[in-house]
């Protein structure tokens, strides 16, 4: 690499030029970027429960759904009245009419039928067709749909105080055109009615969401790079360290956005994190190089004669620095790509472009080290490299070892067993780790959309769907034992902890068999008596009819359960005694099933989310330690002292998740690879100074000061930045976001921590000839 920083430095305007070239054909793929924000982008690729959910979907004729939750205003009537029904009715056919929302499947209590026997025929006619306006005959009309299943928390709570609508998308509708219609008429009903209407699902989250990360790029980039220039003036003093660092994070940018462009990668909810995570990680190397660089240059204009050329001296300085730094820089630039690398090995397409075009992004910052850096630096008069107070008073004052740096190189022992101390008292919060994830987390809990979502799993049976699906033979379902089955299987669903209600295909058959007087449950009926209240159902008009539970051809149905929440540990034993339960009695009946759902489907992405993690850490430093060891030509010992502070510090994280009751979810399970791909460099840059003043000193206790004094301001340097830059994030609108910013914070501090307390002790034990001294 020191080759190209040569030919950089040889010809840096030529170098400058290709830069230049080769940004403008990156920036022409940022207008090619799209936002893709979708719950179903997370889900994991080739699962068989996501498969099967997708072709749930199909069979059972599911559309992206709309919710309009009706509520009533303080002090006003509850829904359960004659001006709550009429409101209901009235906004029925407005709702019908939307441009893309299917009209025959909105379901609301305004559509549900009332279905009457006489003896020469049955008749149905909507509950809500005449709204009595005596307090007798409402009452009568509120009791009658109290009875129907769909009214126990479906379509309307017993209580009367929230009512439901469901709006279907029709085939082939705009998603966002759609949903801005809905907006537009659920805004002016909430303006003008005398109900709150709250509009809720997972269209209103999705489309919340890319709103949310819109306003992140828009307001996080544009931060970082403020926050970045100025921290680097506070630390550098130096204008030519600012324009370097601007450019090199612009060209970074502009080519990895770029380059996702031109590949066809969206911007999702976790490749918006790119930016800020990169502007973090790509500038460390110019830290260590631009501290160097200073140094060196000090030292070369107070012992140059007077008439020397500046930029020669400059030049000569920048490749002492260089070479100086070339094998660390290398080593530290790779192993932060494996740190991101471990990404695209993930079942999730979102996390593998993010693995994928970070390490594409990390590798450039490299590369531009080499090159672009050197050749800017080259073109800038040296005395815009070095520090204003240089210029001004013709001194630069040599870094002085903190006080705690002086203890660590006095009782290197002491400071290795205050890491052991704090590893120790990780154990106990290692074990009180749990994971866990909620869609709806994502957003902030003051947001309208949680507060509606709260509302609407507080009032009615909720908004998390469990589905068991059951397969026999084609018409089994249209047959009495079918549904005595599916009765029993629905009758020990609803038993388990969690489930507030379940639904199936035999609502509307009971509702038939209701209507003829008979209240029996279904598996008590004759054989020929279910199927003429079944041929009655599939007739009927009702939008709730059989097609949401059985498949055209009876081979299929399904069990619906409802659940209030998302925990992942109660759904996860919900899934496991689900399958006790039900396996014995299903197998017998030679009927096959399976798990569909919101709940099963966010089971399987956060277990392949997160466990895919915490394996890719492994794999991280386990490719960390074979490159180390081949490329770098480290001995074994340096491989674990650079590697243990790394694997303490996100040790200490995760047990301080375990500790506060942070779980692992779509976002906090990231931290772990990236503190081993980032954490490291510390260690890196300390060993590889600690060898070279072994070397010129033969002392270990002068080697360990020099060390100190040459790489402790860049390390906390670095911190700095790293740290403060990582919390940025917490500006995000995000609370995934949010989190990962202060984990990957705290996770900065961690390693620089247990990188000073077990280095001075590890890199002494890592020195081969330490055995031959001793002898």
């Amino acid at each position: 690499m020191l080759r190209l920083t040569r030919l950089a430095l040889r010809f840096p305007v030529l170098c400058l030029t290709g830069m230049l070239l080769a940004t403008g054909v990156f920036a022409l793929g940022l207008l090619r970027l799209r936002l893709q924000t979708d719950g179903a982008a997370l889900h994991p690729a080739s699962n068989p429960v996501v498969a099967r959910a997708a072709a749930d979907r199909e069979v059972f004729h599911d559309s992206d759904l709309l919710i309009l939750l009706i509520a009533p205003r303080p002090g006003g009537p509850p829904v359960t009245s004659p001006q709550g029904f009429a409101f209901l009715r009235e906004i029925d056919p407005a709702l019908r009419g939307l441009p893309g929302v299917r009209g025959a499947g909105v379901r609301s209590l305004a559509g549900l039928l009332d279905l009457r026997v006489t003896p020469e025929s049955l008749s149905a006619e909507p509950f809500l067709a005449t709204v009595p306006a005596d307090a007798a005959g409402f009452s009568r009309l509120a009791g009658r749909i109290r009875q129907h299943a769909l009214a126990q928390g479906v379509l309307i709570n017993p209580a009367g105080t929230a009512a439901a609508v469901y709006l279907p998308l029709a085939d082939g509708a705009g998603r966002l055109e759609t949903l801005a219609e809905v907006e537009r008429l659920a805004g002016s009903l909430e303006r003008t009615g005398p109900f709150r209407v709250f509009l809720i699902g997972p269209l209103v989250a999705e489309a919340r969401l890319g709103e949310a990360v819109l306003a992140d790029l828009g307001r996080l980039i544009p931060v970082m790079v403020v926050f970045l220039c100025g921290l680097f003036w506070l630390l550098l003093r130096s204008p030519g360290a600012i324009l370097v660092l601007f450019a090199e994070v612009c060209l970074v940018l502009i080519w990895t956005l770029g380059a996702m462009g031109w590949a066809g990668v969206p911007l999702t909810l976790v490749t918006t994190l790119l930016p800020v995570l990169l502007m973090a990680v790509a500038i460390t190397d110019e830290i260590h190089v631009l501290e160097r660089l200073q140094n060196r240059l000090r030292e070369a204009l107070a012992t140059a004669p007077a008439d020397a050329d500046p930029r020669a001296v400059l030049r000569e300085s920048l490749l002492s620095a260089m070479g100086e730094l070339e094998r660390p820089i290398l080593a530290s630039a790779l192993t932060t790509a494996l740190g991101f690398f471990a990404f695209p090995f993930t079942p999730i397409r979102p996390l593998q472009h993010f693995g994928v075009f970070s390490t594409l992004g990390l590798l450039a910052a490299m590369f531009l080290s080499f090159t672009a850096m050197p050749a800017l630096l080259v073109l800038l008069p040296p005395r815009w490299v070095l520090p204003l107070a240089v210029t001004r008073r013709g001194a630069l004052r040599r870094s002085r070892l903190l006080p705690y740096e002086r203890l660590l190189v006095r009782w290197r022992r002491g400071g290795a067993v205050a890491g052991c101390v704090l590893v120790a008292l990780a154990v106990p919060g290692l074990l009180r780790l749990r994971v866990g994830d909620n869609w709806v987390a994502n957003f902030d809990p003051g947001s309208e959309l949680v507060r509606a979502d709260r509302l609407f799993n507080r009032e009615l049976w909720g908004s998390y769907r469990f589905d068991v699906v059951l397969a026999g033979p084609p018409g089994f379902f249209f047959r009495r034992e079918g549904g005595a089955l599916v009765e029993e299987v629905a009758q020990r669903a609803a038993g388990f902890q969690g489930v507030a209600g379940v639904l199936t295909h035999l609502v509307p058959v009971t509702e038939v068999a209701r209507a003829h007087g008979e209240v029996r449950p279904v598996s008590a009926l004759p054989a020929a008596r279910f199927e003429d209240f079944l041929t009655l159902a599939t007739i009927s008009e009702d939008p709730f009819g059989l097609v949401s539970w059985v498949s055209a051809d009876g081979g299929m149905a399904r069990v619906q359960m409802f659940l209030k929440s998302e925990d992942y540990r109660r759904d996860r034993r919900l899934a496991e005694e689900l399958d006790r339960s039900l396996a014995a009695p299903l197998g017998e009946a030679g009927i096959r099933y399976h798990f569909s759902g919101d709940i099963p489907v966010g089971l399987e992405m956060v277990n392949a989310i997160v466990h895919n993690q915490l394996r890719s850490l492994g794999l991280t430093l386990l490719a960390t330690a074979v490159l180390l060891l081949v490329l770098e030509r480290l001995a074994w010992r340096a491989v674990l002292a650079v590697l243990l502070p790394v694997i303490a510090a996100a040790a200490l994280v995760f047990a301080s998740m375990g500790y506060i009751g942070v779980p692992l979810g779509v976002a906090t399970s990231m931290f772990g690879s990236l503190t081993v791909g980032v954490g490291i460099d510390f260690g890196l840059h300390f060993l590889h100074t600690w060898h070279r003043e072994r070397e010129r000193s033969g002392d270990p206790q002068q080697a360990l000061a020099a060390t100190f004094e040459k790489t402790g301001k860049a390390l906390r340097w670095s911190l700095i930045a790293l740290a403060l830059g990582f919390a940025v994030l917490t500006l995000s609108d995000l609370r995934p976001n949010r989190s990962l910013g202060v984990l990957l914070a705290a996770a900065m501090v961690a390693s620089y921590g247990m990188t000073v307390l077990w280095m001075p002790a590890l890199a002494a034990w890592s020195d081969r000839r330490k055995g031959k001294e001793a002898r």
